[in-house]
């Protein structure tokens, strides 16, 4: 008697994809800088999203992780701290200011703030 097995195909190409994607993504984040935004109403020049002077080491907010704190914030929530005058494309934005801080950004019309992640 002649006992015969039958392996099934493995699947080479669901077990390629899936490391080669993660990779991907994590060179896509690990590209990105941190971008704090120090433009404050008053002191700074502008407080326009296009200004690289607003930014923490003039990274500028597109293809980066933007964060707002406590810098360039009020006391107020009717005070605008920040204007997107020219379309951007953050990887991520983090308001992350105190108690009592505020951060008001003015989108106007026709522009947008979109996200690099499709």
């Amino acid at each position: 008697m002649v006992t015969m097995y039958i392996r099934r195909p493995s699947k080479p190409c669901f077990r390629t994809a899936v490391p080669l994607l993660a990779g991907l993504f994590a060179a896509h984040l690990a590209s990105a800088a941190v971008a704090p935004w120090i433009g404050n109403p008053g002191v700074t020049a502008t407080t326009n999203w296009s200004d690289t002077a607003n930014w923490t080491g003039g990274v500028g907010a597109s293809a980066n992780d933007v964060k707002f704190g406590g810098t360039g914030s009020t006391g107020d929530a009717t005070t605008i701290t920040s204007v997107v005058d020219s379309d951007q494309n953050p990887l991520s934005l983090q308001y992350s200011n105190n108690l009592g801080q505020f951060h008001m950004t003015f989108i106007p019309a026709g522009k947008t703030v979109a996200d690099m992640i499709y």
